[in-house]
């Protein structure tokens, strides 16, 4: 993830070369026409030439000093950039070269044949990368040649992880999960606080503005520190410990077993120990912590873009807290539930959205809703 305050290092392009060349052949023409005779402006052709031999010299000359530059530091920490599509482009190309060269078959959606499937790609604040090859099966041929080419093209990778995902739908992730080298999670810090984070777990891919969204959660929450907070969809525990320094107790709920056994190490990790994980459906837990008259003072949700399903609605407002903070990542689902909230008896008094996805019309919301009933 891009650190505010730094400039990704840039690498070696091939189109900078080409613009080079080409100016170098449009001096060319102009020289050429001069002496023909073919402009009515032989001294300004001359002249733009010159320019044209001046750029393009230059972008050649500075395009070769990077490559030698990329090539003497290709093992040098310090010189990795910390963009992530950087790293995510050299791990795609590092899979093109595999498939090629190994012949392995990539999925058909249409006929449920084929290997390879998705390629997923986390990065950190600092530039390491965890890489997952997603396939339909529980093993690929030549393993060693898919590691030895993520390794060159991705010198601060991590680990590379096999995904078994032989499901018929058009999910990502899968079940399964096998180590083909290094490690199988990668750490990364947010908020001030670090996580540990394997494949499965859900981590949001802009860092700097997760840092805002948190911060905005947190503020929407109203917290003093004697609150007992209910996190549902809590993931790798991110929301639920920036939560945990603001509030006496913080309870979170995932379904993924991963994702729990990453919350719990990260706030063992963090020192942090007023809150608690369990793994389990959201429904199924909200309703277990109603069934077991648990009465939290605030909720804080952050469902997929499916939204919340009606019986966590009805499960949250049964719990009666004082406060509800919707984090949501689709405003249709998010405006569904709020309506159905209402009726339970809540009502939406603040709302923010934050820019997660810049170049895009999509957006993250927190919305606080009271009890009014």
């Amino acid at each position: 993830m891009m650190d505010k305050n730094k400039t990704p290092k840039r690498r070696f392009s091939y189109v900078w070369p080409l613009a080079g060349l080409y100016l170098l052949y449009l001096a060319y023409q102009l020289v050429r026409n001069a002496l023909d005779g073919t402009t009515a402006y032989p001294v300004m052709a001359v002249a733009g030439a010159v320019v044209f031999i001046a750029i393009g010299g230059f972008l050649l000359y500075r395009e070769w000093k990077t490559y030698q530059y990329d090539l003497a530091h290709k093992d040098d920490p310090s010189t990795w950039s910390d963009d992530p599509t950087v790293w995510a482009d050299a791990a795609a190309e590092a899979l093109r070269r595999y498939i090629r060269e190994c012949g392995v078959p990539c999925y058909d959606e249409r006929t449920r044949r084929g290997l390879v499937r998705h390629l997923y790609v986390r990065t950190n604040s600092a530039g390491q990368s965890l890489v997952c090859v997603l396939v339909n099966g529980r093993k690929l041929p030549c393993e060693d040649a898919l590691v030895s080419f993520m390794r060159q093209a991705l010198p601060n990778a991590v680990g590379v992880v096999l995904g078994v995902n032989t499901q018929p739908t058009g999910a990502v992730l899968g079940s399964e999960y096998r180590t083909l080298w290094g490690a199988d999670v990668l750490e990364d810090t947010l908020c001030g606080l670090s996580f540990r984070l394997s494949v499965p777990s859900f981590y949001q891919v802009n860092h700097d503005m997760a840092e805002v969204l948190y911060d905005t959660a947190v503020d929407f929450a109203g917290l003093t520190g004697h609150e007992t907070v209910l996190d549902l969809y809590c993931g790798a525990g991110t929301i639920t410990q920036v939560m945990a320094r603001r509030a006496a107790r913080v309870i979170g709920a995932e379904i993924v077993p991963e994702a729990i056994a990453d919350a719990k190490e990260n706030a063992k990790r963090n020192g942090i120990g007023n809150v608690e994980f369990l793994c389990g459906d959201a429904a199924d837990a909200a309703a277990d912590f109603a069934a077991r008259g648990l009465r939290p003072d605030v909720i804080c949700v952050d469902p997929p873009r499916k939204g919340l399903s009606p019986e966590v609605v009805a499960a949250a407002a049964s719990m009666a807290p004082q406060r509800i903070v919707y984090v949501s990542c689709d405003p249709a689902t998010l405006a569904r539930d709020v309506k159905r909230f209402a009726q339970a008896g809540y009502a939406a008094v603040r709302a923010a959205a934050v820019d997660m996805f810049p170049g895009t019309a999509n957006v993250e919301t927190v919305v606080r809703l009271e009890r009014c009933v």
